[in-house]
């Protein structure tokens, strides 16, 4: 501080109040300076003619609704006016749907405005990658049991339901998923080459554990892998649309990919599986409720779409598969999802009905969900809470019992 020629300003308002007697180096500075200069007179800021006619209006009202209100307004996601007229409800019914996108409405309507709705998306972290990634081991593991047991299936060794798999089968697996390893390096995301090493170690042991779990589950269920990323839905794809019939409209339609549909040897017993490599545990509430409060729905697209495909005959039964030892190689449900129950079918409507109206009709609130580890369970993996006020429990709080949430609230909560 010794220098004459440096001055520090410490903060803004110390920088404000240097303000005075300085030429103003544009509008902005200008109006900064009249707004303080007034502050300091001991008049209200929302008083002054700037906040009446500029984006400072905005910034109050914002303010006022949000913060102050306990309405439900365009500041907190309700665009039930904006919304009337736009494609958006012309896409939902005429465009196959991604069961996955209405999951993220169910669990957190904002962050599915902000992803599927304004189309925003996340920019590439350009910082050194020390460890793969959870997604891109997940995509990992999937190549490697697709092209596993396709190949298996492709040269006639597929094992029947009661069979196991040989030392033939092992070694193949392991060849398989070394070539993945090596793709995995060339595309840069395997990270720094020791913990790479120890992680290669931990995934084969994963496989290992595969296929010893894959056999009790086929011995299980009596069934055999028949298809592998079974597509459907868009133009193309081998399977078509799942429909869903809903009341006073056109079924709705859905897309996706299905990781595995096992059979039994009629071919009218059917196990679909979705692969999944994390924890089991944001998943246990299937065991209560065949969608989870919206948030798990791919169970019941997938078990349409194998029953349009396959058959109407079909008895078709779909789980979630942990295929990792942090999921312990668990189904969830532990007993697998019949989308043929008609209470199960019944929830499933409901549940898609209230997440396409609340789409609809433009209801958007941003619900952080329960406090989760330091965080709360609707952000911890959300690639837009940055975005979201510091107060959002708070608020959340304020805002849920507005009547025009009061059908998401009853999905999501159960209230």
């Amino acid at each position: 501080d010794g220098n004459p020629w440096l001055t520090i300003l410490r903060t803004m308002e110390q920088s404000l109040a240097s303000v005075p007697g300085s030429t103003a180096a544009d509008l902005h500075d200008y109006d900064l300076e009249r707004l303080w200069s007034w502050k300091q007179a001991g008049l209200e800021a929302r008083t002054h003619p700037l906040a009446e006619s500029s984006i400072l209006a905005k910034s109050f009202d914002l303010g006022r609704q949000r913060y102050a209100s306990r309405s439900f307004t365009e500041w907190d996601g309700n665009l039930s006016g904006a919304l009337q007229g736009s494609r958006l409800a012309e896409r939902l019914e005429n465009t196959p749907l991604s069961p996955t996108s209405l999951e993220q409405w169910a669990g957190c309507p904002f962050r599915y405005f902000l992803g599927h709705v304004l189309r925003i998306s996340t920019l590439d972290d350009p910082e050194e990658i020390y460890a793969i990634s959870p997604l891109e081991r997940g995509s990992l593991l999937h190549g490697i049991l697709e092209e596993f047991i396709e190949g298996v299936q492709k040269d006639g060794t597929l094992p029947r339901p009661d069979e196991p798999w040989s030392r033939q089968h092992r070694a193949a697996l392991e060849s398989i998923a070394r070539s993945h390893f090596q793709a995995a390096e060339n595309r840069g995301v395997a990270g720094k080459r020791l913990l790479w090493r120890l992680e290669q170690d931990d995934i084969l042991n994963d496989l290992y554990s595969f296929l010893e779990a894959d056999t009790g589950l086929r011995g299980r269920f009596g069934v055999s892998p028949v298809h592998f990323e079974a597509r459907f839905g868009r133009d193309g794809d081998p399977w078509p649309a799942a429909e869903l019939p809903v009341d006073g409209g056109a079924p709705l339609k859905f897309r996706g990919v299905i990781d595995r549909v096992d059979t039994d040897p009629s071919g009218r017993n059917v196990l679909v599986m979705d692969y999944k490599t994390g924890s089991s545990r944001p998943y246990a509430g299937l065991k209560d409720d065949p969608i989870d409060k919206g948030k798990h729905l791919q169970l019941a697209v997938y078990s349409l779409a194998a029953r349009s495909a396959l058959g109407a005959d079909a008895n078709v039964t779909a789980a979630y598969w942990f295929t990792s030892s942090r999921g312990g190689f668990a189904l969830a449900p532990p007993e697998p999802l019949d989308i043929a129950d008609e209470d199960t079918l019944g929830r499933f409507k409901e549940g898609v009905s209230t997440i396409v109206s609340g789409i609809k009709n433009g209801l958007f609130p941003a619900n952080p969900g329960e406090p989760d580890q330091g965080d709360f369970s609707n952000c911890r993996f959300c690639d837009f809470k940055s975005l979201c006020s510091s107060r959002k429990d708070t608020l959340w709080r304020k805002k849920k019992g507005y009547p025009l949430l009061a059908d998401y609230i009853q999905l999501s909560e159960g209230e």
